[in-house]
């Protein structure tokens, strides 16, 4: 509903109309896919549309490119004054309030109330989660390939973690996102979540 207000208001507030404001040629929706792919460093034509859950456009992107625009987003003296200020507007309101981006419950939140300071997320559509290091210049993204989100929040701790961007101890401090059994309807434990990636350092071309 967020999204939706905001896409209404800014037409409202730039006197563009209001009916069909979803539609990707209508101006609101032109503009977000133009400040999407500058953000990402691509060219419009790179990014493919596709309609999401709520009727609005969606964008897709690699993974890379996904990841750039969260570490153009973490470091705002990469762009113009006016960009930069609301780009720092944006952020700090998702840290300030992370309730406002996922509600009380989900990962998003519950790092954002923890590590603001050092980091904002945002999860996506079907197991995607991207995370931008405040003031560092550096992006994460990361998606399942099989669209499996109850493993994104255990995923996302775990590449933190080996990043040096939170400690063990810290990523224990989030107790919703410990616990890896699996339980069946009579709550007992009938299996467990194991992660067994290790994050390996790539060549930069």
């Amino acid at each position: 509903s967020g999204k939706h207000a905001g896409m209404l208001i800014t037409a409202r507030h730039l006197g563009e109309p209001l009916e069909n404001y979803i539609s990707p040629d209508h101006p609101v929706q032109r503009r977000i896919l133009s400040v999407f792919a500058d953000m990402c460093g691509v060219e419009e034509s790179e990014v493919r549309l596709a309609v999401d859950g709520c009727g609005v456009p969606v964008h897709a992107l690699p993974l890379s490119r996904l990841a750039q625009g969260y570490a153009r987003m973490s470091l705002p003296s990469l762009f113009a004054p006016a960009r930069a200020a609301a780009v720092r507007r944006v952020t700090s309101a998702m840290t300030a309030h992370p309730e406002m981006v996922a509600g009380s419950e989900r990962i998003c939140t519950q790092l954002m109330a923890a590590f603001g300071e050092r980091l904002f997320c945002k999860s996506g559509a079907s197991a995607f989660y991207a995370v931008g290091l405040r003031d560092r210049g550096i992006g994460i993204a990361l998606k399942m390939e099989d669209g499996a989100s109850s493993i994104v929040p255990y995923a996302i701790l775990s590449v933190l973690t080996q990043l040096g961007v939170i400690t063990p101890e810290e990523a224990c401090s989030l107790p919703s996102f410990q616990d890896r059994n699996l339980y069946n309807n009579h709550h007992a434990v009938v299996g467990r979540t194991e992660l067994v990636f290790r994050l390996e350092p790539c060549g930069v071309a």
